[in-house]
């Protein structure tokens, strides 16, 4: 289960930034895991791969009803659609003020979804966004792949030459960690920003790199690292429901079972999925027996009982 964990958050990276090396490979893997694991295991993977298609053809559509109605788009601009419970991404941005490029595509996209879709609601994923800047303050006129918080911190730097943390903040609203912390790697890893004296950040002239096409889109470590705790605490959580559910399972089909062999059966009907702790099996049962679920025979201490 905790592969199923991070294979999920991989396998949405890799359609989120279309680095999936085959679409073949990737269809071929979900039925070695349906086949294995079972048709629930892939259930959410299924939905996230159909999605990443038609996503495409949203794509086309979108294009299209732009040439039918003679309208343009400020930017290059594409979209996925995603279900919203099938998807490992829970990390929102509430109102960040976006550049007037990108909020005039994102208003159009929205009208033509909207039209098409009256009883659905958008919601933007702007932290697993990405795009590409265009700089002309360099000798090279370097193409920046940037993710969605990058970019509006550089975007900033075309109406001001130097500016404060705070001036940032107050332009676009973004979160004070998520801000300072890219600061930082915009400043001390990738050295596109230096900080002078004043405590203000401008754009290095210095900078150089050997290619035009310059990726700065990297996670940062403490992101990485939340990350990888946030997916172990989720198995955690869904290992509970598990047993619970399991135990009850077990009750329901035996109606009365001698505790140990209560144990074991849990122990069997979880095997494929995980190794569950004992412990973890015992302290359950007996909060499944707090909520009356079940209970210990009257006069045999070791027998459970289920009560319906």
């Amino acid at each position: 289960d905790v592969f199923e964990k991070f294979y999920k958050r991989h396998f949405a990276k890799r359609l989120m930034t279309n680095k999936s090396s085959s679409r073949d490979n990737e269809s071929v893997f979900l039925e070695v895991l349906k086949r294995e694991c079972g048709f629930q295991y892939v259930h959410k993977l299924q939905i996230m791969f159909n999605d990443d298609d038609n996503s495409k053809r949203f794509v086309e559509d979108f294009k299209s009803h732009l040439n039918d109605t003679n309208s343009s788009l400020s930017c290059d601009f594409t979209m996925k659609i995603l279900t919203q419970n099938a998807w490992p991404f829970a990390q929102r941005l509430e109102s960040p003020i976006l550049p007037p490029a990108l909020s005039s595509c994102l208003e159009k996209f929205q009208l033509f979804y909207l039209q098409k879709n009256h009883s659905r609601k958008l919601i933007w994923l702007y932290t697993h966004s990405h795009g590409e800047l265009k700089s002309t303050g360099f000798k090279k006129k370097y193409i920046f792949i940037a993710n969605f918080l990058q970019m509006l911190i550089l975007l900033q730097f075309n109406n001001s030459s130097a500016i404060t943390e705070e001036t940032l903040s107050e332009k676009t609203k973004l979160p004070l960690t998520k801000l300072t912390q890219n600061l930082q790697f915009l400043e001390k890893k990738v050295k596109l920003l230096k900080k002078n004296d004043r405590g203000e950040f401008t754009v290095s002239p210095r900078f150089k790199f050997k290619n035009i096409k310059v990726n700065i889109n990297h996670p940062i470590k403490s992101d990485r690292a939340e990350e990888a705790k946030k997916a172990h605490e989720s198995a955690d959580e869904e290992r509970v429901f598990a047993v619970q559910a399991c135990i009850v399972r077990v009750m329901k089909m035996r109606n009365t079972i001698k505790y140990n062999n209560l144990i074991k059966e849990v122990v069997d009907g979880l095997s494929k999925r995980f190794k569950p702790d004992i412990k973890m099996i015992k302290k359950n049962i007996e909060k499944l027996m707090e909520r009356e679920y079940l209970r210990r025979d009257d006069e045999d201490r070791q027998l459970c009982v289920y009560i319906a």
